[in-house]
């Protein structure tokens, strides 16, 4: 891999299809109420056909926060090489083990007020914040994957990919990671064909394109990485990583004055 190329393991565009939109509220007066132990607190709701609505008013405001953060919880690996270090690796499970521990717990207990009350909930929401049940199942699965991943357990991480896309096909960030683990497995060829289907559901991730020509690169495949390299670059001009890398790629070619201009740019932004 040539200096300063960029593990595949790099941050990019979260998995969005959680939806936060206006509603009109809690819903009284019909459904079944009752309180249960969500987020780690006894917490209000009243469920209304397949939907459950928390109680805003009995959530503490560092309650609301915690479910806000679950809601928008990226599930997308989110390391690189500058910071990928013990330290950082060790924060990244920590973070990870505990917002994966807090979904679990969501999951658990509506779960077991759907069975109490007889119904299949599929829809989770707290005033203007919500989330499907299958939304949350799908980040809990693909955190699992993330903490095996950051443990450096690339094999065990690629299982529960698999599985997430056995559910959604259509999350870049998934296709992402599982390209990211094949690389740190060696599995360069393989790497690319992930970070390709990434790119056709997404050709703005940046990331995906960085490093994807970080694999081409280490493959040898020098100007085909320079293309990926300036597609980054394209869509994310100040992205240091892709500077260095391409740089890099440069210099092999023996373009050092133009390798210089790259590797100038990059310490601009650092």
């Amino acid at each position: 891999m040539p200096p300063n190329a960029e593990t595949p393991t790099n941050n990019g565009n979260n998995y969005n299809s959680t939806n936060i939109t206006g509603t009109s509220g809690d819903v009284f007066g019909s459904g079944v109420s009752g309180s249960g132990n969500i987020v780690g607190k006894e917490v209000g709701y009243t469920v209304n056909g397949n939907v459950i609505n928390l109680h805003v008013e009995s959530l503490s405001a560092e309650t609301l926060e915690i479910f806000k953060k679950i809601v928008s919880t990226s599930t997308q690996i989110d390391t690189d090489i500058v910071s990928d270090n013990d330290v950082n690796k060790t924060e990244k499970v920590r973070e990870t083990t505990t917002n994966k521990q807090e979904i679990s717990q969501i999951l658990k207990e509506v779960n077991r007020i759907g069975e109490e009350k007889g119904t299949e909930i599929k829809e989770i929401k707290a005033g203007e914040i919500q989330i499907s049940s299958s939304e949350l199942t799908l980040k809990e699965i693909l955190l699992k994957g993330n903490e095996h991943y950051y443990k450096g357990e690339y094999s065990e991480a690629i299982e529960y990919y698999d599985k997430a896309l056995e559910i959604d096909t259509n999350d870049a960030g998934t296709w992402y990671n599982k390209g990211s683990a094949l690389y740190n497995l060696g599995k360069y060829n393989e790497t690319i064909e992930y970070y390709d289907k990434a790119l056709e559901i997404d050709p703005n991730h940046a990331k995906a394109w960085n490093n994807k020509g970080a694999t081409l690169a280490d493959l040898g495949k020098l100007n085909e990485a320079i293309e990926a390299f300036d597609k980054a670059l394209e869509i994310d001009p100040n992205d240091a990583d892709a500077w260095n890398n391409k740089g890099s790629a440069l210099q092999y070619l023996g373009k050092n004055k133009d390798a210089n201009k790259c590797f100038d740019k990059a310490r601009q932004l650092t």
